[in-house]
């Protein structure tokens, strides 16, 4: 009887941990997944746009795919193209390897804002 008593009080504080566990672990692999994912958006993107001088379509297309592929990343990249272009891509980076705590690169993302791909809406 002792020992149900010690189940009884430890039984919250197990689950407690448990769920914890896995919202840290489905957290950092969502992220992962996400970024990734992004990744792979841009490289299209890209590809596809590559010989268009309308940035315009390019950054809509983009939005287009961010908001239905991985809608919990558009805050995301809302905040980012509120930044030049040349830091946008350090900006994603930073951003990535606080998420998912290790190294992120996409180097179509990162020509898309700093290379000859990019052309200045502004211009």
């Amino acid at each position: 009887m002792k020992d149900l008593g010690f189940a009884i009080k430890i039984f919250p504080l197990t689950i407690l941990i448990l769920l914890s566990s896995a919202c840290n672990a489905s957290s950092t692999t969502q992220s992962t997944s996400d970024f990734d994912k992004l990744c792979e958006i841009y490289t299209t993107i890209a590809a596809t746009y590559k010989n268009t001088n309308n940035p315009v379509l390019r950054e809509g297309k983009l939005a287009l795919r961010i908001q239905a592929e991985i809608p919990n990343m558009l805050d995301d990249y809302d905040h980012v193209t509120n930044v030049a272009p040349g830091e946008r891509y350090n900006l994603y980076q930073q951003v990535a390897e606080i998420r998912i705590k290790k190294k992120w690169n996409c180097p179509a993302l990162e020509t898309f804002y700093t290379g000859d791909l990019y052309v200045d809406p502004n211009n």
